[in-house]
């Protein structure tokens, strides 16, 4: 699926993972644990080509698109006009995560909302390093309960005892790796603007 963080190739040659390990199995911990990550960030983190958002303007200049980072922008209609690229008048151009438009977005409108349709592609191509943290998070957390099924945490038969990892049942992400997944990923602090 090309929605993964990680293949199921990339899974099958981490250590420990068993050679045996179905492939629909394989996918589903890829895809659980790829959820989690992007749930984390609260964005997809994978390329999706000229996906269509509507989106509700404000009088502020900046519309911020919800997807980062923003790669191309194909459309964008305004109440149901198109918009041109460029500097005046009612065109817009690209601002720091979003549209740009020197009038805002709901100039003149009133106090009806405007819907504003924009068709863009955002985040990071497959390959490429700015997914690197993502990936190897991704194989960290589809791993666990990859070499540990049934999810038991500890083992003790008469005086031999024996302890696992507690993590891999719940495909839950530590603290730290969290806040490095936010760090890198998440939305950036913005301007503030007042009136």
């Amino acid at each position: 699926m090309a929605d993964r963080l990680a293949t199921i190739p990339d899974l099958m040659a981490m250590p420990g993972v068993p050679a045996d390990l179905p492939p629909t199995t394989a996918g589903l911990l890829l895809d659980a644990a790829t959820a989690l990550v992007q749930g984390i960030v609260g964005q997809r983190l994978v390329e999706v080509v000229d996906d269509e958002v509507t989106l509700y303007g404000s009088t502020d200049s900046l519309l911020r698109l919800p997807e980062r980072p923003v790669t191309t922008i194909t459309a964008v209609t305004y109440d149901g006009a198109d918009l041109a690229y460029g500097t005046s008048g009612g065109a817009w151009c690209t601002g720091p995560g979003g549209l740009w438009r020197e009038h805002g977005w709901s100039a003149g409108a009133g106090c009806r909302p405007v819907p504003i349709v924009v068709i863009y592609t955002h985040g990071y191509p497959d390959g490429d390093q700015h997914l690197e943290l993502a990936r190897t998070s991704a194989l960290a957390l589809a791993k666990g309960p990859a070499t540990n099924p049934s999810g038991i945490t500890r083992m003790a038969i008469d005086d031999y005892q024996e302890a696992y990892e507690a993590t891999s049942a719940a495909l839950e992400a530590s603290t730290s790796l969290a806040t490095a997944l936010r760090r890198q990923y998440g939305a950036k602090a913005g301007s503030v603007r007042l009136t």
